[in-house]
């Protein structure tokens, strides 16, 4: 199985982006790995004040996971502290993109509307 991992952050203080204050090249962005033999994805939907743990099925050696919900959403990696992933606009979504190893990953919605979201993770069968 061949896993692309690519996370190219841009910031300029202009709309046109023509002035960057922070640039990473896309070739180096990028990162190709052929090593992980199984990956697992769904959807979620976490009621307001919930939280709800990530199923990763038959993957015994988690290495990864991205997930993208379309409200700001805490995480908690492993059993560890909450973590919060924020929203930019109204109008946008909040995203994790982790490369480590993983025992669990759980989503909690503060907010007052429900999360729903997907996501993926990745690693050995």
């Amino acid at each position: 199985m061949r896993t692309k991992l690519k996370a190219n952050v841009i910031i300029s203080n202009d709309t046109d982006g023509k002035n960057v204050l922070f640039g990473y090249d896309d070739t180096l962005s990028q990162e190709t790995i052929d090593t992980y033999t199984g990956c697992v994805s769904g959807k979620f939907s976490v009621a307001s004040t919930t939280t709800y743990t990530l199923p990763f099925g038959d993957l015994s050696n988690v290495k990864g996971i991205y997930v993208k919900g379309d409200a700001a959403y805490d995480f908690s990696v492993n059993g560890g502290a909450a973590i919060t992933s924020n929203i930019a606009s109204s109008s946008g979504s909040s995203k994790v993109l982790l490369q480590a190893d993983l025992s669990s990953f759980s989503v909690t919605n503060n907010g007052t509307a429900a999360l729903t979201g997907i996501w993926v993770a990745w690693g050995e069968l």
